[in-house]
């Protein structure tokens, strides 16, 4: 009998201990999948710089204190055509990232351009005998901002892709190349943004990152006045923008 007692002793004893083991093994197993995404989550701040090239349709009927120039006469008239351009960015940004599984987190963030980026010089034609092209305005997005969100999907424990989706906004100004306008209504444009990137941890707290970006704004239409040599004037005209962008950058997770 006391052996009996002895042997089932053993079994249950040895029952709870494989249970103790399987249940600190899970435990385990879950600490390990959380921690990947915890060690992306929380408030993070970067810089950025990189590389855009522009697409820009302009108006083909450019208005001259409110007069479009293709209306005059089509043997005499103005017309603008469309440009592009490239320009380097800079940027700062901002972000706060949820975990919201063991491998996927959600990003709530901003972007801010740093610099005024070229998009371009329109081009005029006079249709008048001749028919002489030159350039005509120069094109520049000011104060460049976008606010977004940022599903990621953790690869390993310092390694993570990810998209963006956001709204976008900037200002839009007119120069006229040696000539100044005295003052521009800098339109306001916006627009969306969607990306993709990767990210990757080099410590606790540094890490890098590389993404792309395709921007699309609303058509908007800019304003300016000129004051040159001949006679005062205000221009206006219709522009459709958008663009790519590819960024390198270095961030600070806190």
């Amino acid at each position: 009998m006391k052996l009996f007692f002895f042997l089932l002793t053993t079994i249950f004893t040895s029952l709870a201990f494989a249970g103790d083991e399987k249940n600190a093994s899970v435990d385990s197993s879950v600490l390990q999948n959380i921690k990947l995404s915890d060690n992306f989550k929380g408030f993070a701040l970067e810089v950025s710089g990189g590389y855009q090239n522009t697409d820009s349709n302009g108006d083909s009927s450019p208005k001259i204190d409110g007069v479009s120039q293709t209306g005059i006469a089509s043997s005499t008239g103005l017309t603008t055509s469309g440009f592009d351009d490239s320009d380097s960015i800079y940027a700062i940004g901002g972000s706060y990232n949820f975990s919201i599984d063991e491998k996927y987190l959600l990003g709530i963030g901003f972007d801010y351009n740093l610099n005024d980026i070229d998009v371009g010089t329109s081009k005029l034609t006079n249709h008048g005998p001749g028919g002489l092209t030159i350039d005509w305005n120069e094109y520049e997005l000011k104060d460049l901002f976008s606010v977004y969100i940022k599903p990621q999907l953790v690869i390993d424990e310092d390694k993570l892709i990810y998209a963006k989706l956001g709204y976008v906004s900037a200002d839009l100004s007119i120069i006229s190349g040696d000539s100044e306008y005295v003052s521009s209504s800098n339109e306001s444009m916006h627009g969306y943004t969607v990306g993709a990137g990767y990210k990757q941890a080099f410590s606790q707290s540094f890490f890098g990152f590389f993404e792309v970006n395709y921007t699309q704004f609303a058509e908007g239409s800019a304003l300016a006045n000129y004051k040159g040599l001949g006679p005062d004037y205000t221009v206006s005209s219709d522009v459709d923008i958008d663009f790519y962008a590819a960024k390198v950058g270095i961030g600070y997770q806190f």
